[in-house]
Order: structure tokens, then sequence, then C-alpha cells
């Protein structure tokens, strides 16, 4: 059995989240007979909140520091691990979890590691930023998919060369290296005027990650987050679900009221105490309430109105345009059809495009496609059908390496180009996704404006990387000869900085094909339609929820 005393447990609050502290510390007290050493780092606790702390046998202690930025981004955390006079350390963000049993396992994986970290169920490459790559001397193509562990639970022995990794980690936070916020980033509040261009940049976690790489390199061990129940089923993580499990040691309770069983009103010193926890509860109860009942009603309430509204402007502009999909109210109102029963795309595309081609194309004169943002040479691969049965040239561009080798063998004949398209020459960072994960297509810019909603959890395996990008023009420049010409667009969110860049002086593909399908309601973007009609286009198919179609004026006039 261990002894208490051998090692101690580490966390820190401030006044906010101080209530759910002491939750976590009275399930020590239910878990353990004699619960081990448990020290308090203070964030801005009170007075009543200290005297809770310490009548639990605890101790309370100030934080000392010359930092400007010490309390952003955690650049404390791992400090208080340096600060603490303790050879084995468990820091844990107790505010977040209560305990389900004695945590002596993780004190002895500590011991016998050196150190103890659980995976969230992120890749490393999903929360560093490019630049770092070399401020650690790491190599990004090595790493990237790596398991990143969480800095919410970990644990180190002093003497272990682990250390070394943190107290280097320590001097980066305290320099600023974990300030910024990315994109996704899930605290946006911190320190927003710093942008750090990576999926999801998590500030002193992912320092802390890249300081254990460049000590432990491919040998760090990082446990499944299996260990910790979930209590939130709405939490995106590699946590496990069902309670109870005989490896799980922690429940993750972190603003649920259902977690707070542990809050006595009983042992309260005195009646103020007593009345802030009452009044903790009842503001706990009343913030389950409202996010988990009533805000979800009234946003689908609010949605459905906003979508009806938009779907009678749509119809009343665009109701000469032919509407492809599934059947709906609107199709009352429009030009409608079903999807063409295809065995090259999903939703027939290349069918209509063909029935176009032969109305308003000269098919004696050699047919040429450019297709940015082609993804897989074959499966639901509009040019392919093109290729195969009018014998046309296709050029392919895609910002994902990785598929060069597959339109190489399955496409031979397309000449396949790996870059970036968007509004100007130069290097850009890319989001690269696995191209066999079912969001394979999404890979785009960094910046790109692709909604959240297209990816319902964050991929697995994913990487950044810096590509060469061209602009449009310099890609149609390339093949400004091919005068019977169509143009597919297909690039995640840089769709209209594409367009709006065009110079439409020099170059008139007769077709269009742009995906337009990045707003809330899935109707696309007006602006961008409107656009393209002043530049001499005409609007004539919208695949539902995706494509928009147009045909060069000129060519509907000669009909």
């Amino acid at each position: 059995m261990l002894q208490t005393k051998d090692y101690v447990i580490i966390s820190a609050s401030d006044s906010k989240h101080a209530w759910y502290l002491v939750n976590a510390l009275y399930s020590f007290r239910k878990i353990y007979a004699n619960p081990p050493e448990i020290i308090i780092y203070d964030l801005g606790l009170n007075n009543n909140q200290v005297s809770e702390i310490n009548n639990l046998g605890v101790k309370v202690r100030p934080l000392e520091h010359n930092c400007k930025h010490y309390f952003k981004n955690w650049t404390w955390k791992l400090d208080i691990i340096k600060k603490v006079d303790s050879e084995i350390v468990l820091y844990m963000d107790l505010p977040n979890f209560v305990i389900l049993r004695k945590l002596d396992r993780f004190i002895n994986l500590i011991k016998k590691n050196g150190y103890f970290f659980v995976t969230t169920g992120h890749k490393l490459g999903q929360q560093v930023p490019y630049q770092y790559w070399d401020l650690f001397n790491l190599d990004q193509n090595r790493f990237c998919d790596k398991l990143a562990f969480g800095a919410g639970l970990m644990g180190f022995n002093k003497s272990h060369p682990s250390y070394k990794g943190l107290l280097f980690g320590n001097e980066l936070c305290l320099k600023g290296y974990n300030l910024g916020k990315s994109r996704d980033e899930l605290n946006p509040r911190f320190s927003p005027e710093l942008f750090r261009d990576c999926e999801l940049f998590r500030a002193d976690q992912t320092i802390i990650n890249m300081s254990m790489r460049k000590f432990l390199g491919d040998e760090l061990k990082i446990y499944n987050g299996k260990f910790i129940y979930a209590y939130d089923g709405n939490f995106s993580s590699d946590y496990g679900r069902k309670i109870h499990l005989d490896n799980q040691y922690l429940q993750y309770a972190r603003r649920t009221y259902g977690s707070l069983v542990y809050l006595k009103f009983s042992d309260s010193k005195n009646i103020r105490i007593f009345l802030s926890k009452i009044n903790f509860k009842l503001n706990a109860l009343a913030r389950y309430l409202i996010i988990k009942k009533i805000f979800p009603i009234q946003k689908k309430i609010i949605k459905e109105i906003k979508k009806f509204y938009q779907e009678f402007v749509y119809i009343y502009k665009y109701k000469k345009v032919m509407h492809i999909g599934k059947s709906r109210w609107i199709d009352f109102f429009v030009k409608s059809r079903s999807y063409p029963s295809s065995n090259y795309t999903k939703f027939g595309q290349e069918i209509i495009i063909f029935e176009l081609i032969e109305n308003y194309l000269d098919l004696g004169e050699k047919l040429s496609i450019i297709e940015v943002g082609c993804f897989m040479p074959i499966q639901n691969n509009i040019s392919y059908f093109f290729e195969k049965y009018l014998n046309c040239d296709v050029i392919a561009v895609d910002l994902n390496i990785d598929l060069k080798n597959l339109w190489d063998q399955k496409r031979p004949k397309t000449t396949f180009l790996n870059f970036l398209i968007s509004d100007k020459d130069g290097d850009e960072i890319v989001k690269i996704f696995d191209i066999n994960s079912k969001y394979g297509c999404l890979s785009s810019a960094m910046n790109s404006s692709i909604h959240n909603s297209k990816i319902a959890t964050i991929p697995k395996k994913i990487i950044t990387r810096r590509i060469k990008r061209l602009s449009i023009n310099t890609l149609m420049d390339l093949y400004k000869n091919q005068s019977n010409q169509i143009l597919i667009i297909d690039t995640e969110g840089y769709e209209e900085k594409i367009i709006k860049s065009f110079d439409f002086s020099l170059f008139k593909p007769k077709i269009l094909i742009i995906d337009n399908s990045n707003d809330e309601y899935s109707f696309g973007s007006n602006k961008l339609r409107d656009f393209l009609i002043l530049k001499g286009y005409n609007f004539i198919v919208r695949f539902r929820n995706m494509h928009d179609i147009f045909l060069r004026e000129d060519l509907l006039n000669d009909r």
C-alpha cells in the first residue's frame, strides 16, 4: 500500500470554480480513510473558500511570480509543479473531477515510468503551430500523428528525464509561447490578439506535449483516456462512457450539476459558507436547466423560422433555376427534378452536365476540364465520366499530396497538380485529413471558411503542412489555349475568394461548376451567384446543398 506522504497531489482554483474544487475534495474524503496530501494554489479564492478548503485538511498556497501573463492561458500550471517541494507530483484540474476510487495506480505509474499522461484522443499535429516544430527541433512528419495527452491530469517524478521536459516547457510558457488561439480553440477569450496557425492550439497543453516529445521522443508512453468516465455525454474525447468500469478512477465533472453530489452543507463552518454553497448549487442547477433544456429548444425554433424565411427568399430569386434533389415543399414553386441515377457520382452530377454539353457546347472540338479540389480519381468524381466517354483532357488539382499516387495509377491520362488554389501565388499552411477517413475530402487551407458543422468530431489523423499556392489566374494561364473548357471548383471554403479574383477578361470557361454550400442553411452564397451573373454567366442548375452550375451567357443566347 502506498504511503500518502511519499507523493503530493496539486491543483489550483479561482473563486469561480472553488465549490467544484470543494466537491472534488469531499470525494477524496469518501474514498480515502487517510486522504493523500493535497496542495491548492490560489488563483483568486476568497477568504470563505480558503477557510472551507483548509477545514478539509488541504493546504492553500499563494502564488508568487514576476510574469505579466502568469494568469493567462494556464501559464502558472507547469510552474506550480516546479514550485512544489515533493519528488512525486500528480497534477489534477480538481475542479473538473471527482474521484471514483483510490489513485494508487496513477502514483505507481509515475514511479515506474517517471511520469503519467492520459490521451485526449487528439493527434499532436492538430494542436501544434507550424513554426513550433522548428522551435522544438522536432520532425513534423515523424511526430504529427502521435497521440497528444491532456494537461489536466499528469504526473512527474522529478528525478526522471521527463522533468527536464517540464522545466523546458515551463520556461517557454513564461516567455509567452503558450499564448494565443487558433480558429477552433476551445477558449478563444484567451489572448485573442495572437493567432496560432494550427487546427486546435491548446496553450500549455501544446507546449508540454512538444516538450515531452523533445526529451522522450518515441519512447513517451501515453495511457488511454478510458481511465476517466465522462459525465457529460457530449464531451468529445477519448474518455469512457459507461460509469464504474473497473479501470475508471475519475469522473469528468466540469460544469455538470449532477456531479455536485459530494458538496455538503452540513460541514459549513459559518452561515456565509452555508449560504454560498446553496447559492452555488442553485446557480449550477439553473445553468444546467438553461443550457441542457431551454437553449436547445429555443435555438431549434429560431433556426427553423430563419430557414423558412430563407427558403421563401431563395424561391423568389431563383424560381427559373433547375433544382436537383430530393422532393421538398419548395418544388411546387420552382423547376425541379430528382437526383439522376448514376454509376459514377453519388448524385448524378455528370448526367446533368452532359445534357448541358450536348445542348450548348461544340462536341466537335476537344473538351477540357480543370477540376480544382478533385479528391479521389474514380469514386464520386465528376470528370472521370467525361474522360472515359468523351476522351476529354483533364487537369486535376488538389492540395493533398497523398492523392498523387492514386491519380497516377487510376487516371494516368489526367494531369495531377499538387497545389492550393487561391487568389494569389505564394505558400500557405493547409490541414490534411487522412484520405481514407470520412472527412478526407475536407482537407483545406487553414484559414478557409469551411463550417465546423461539416465536421461532427475532430478527425484523429490530421496534419498541417506548408505547400505551394497558385492563384486561379496562374493556373488558368497554363491552359489558356483550351477554348472548349469546363471549370470545377470545390475547395472547402475558398470558392468565393477564387471566383472574385478570377480574371474574366482573359479566361472564359463555358461551364462553371462551383461548390456553394458553406452557409448555415445550405442554400449557398447569393453574393457568389450575383457576382458570376454580373460577369456574364447564367445560373441554370442547383444541386441541392452542393453545387451551382453556370453557363456562359453568350452560349445561352445563341440557342
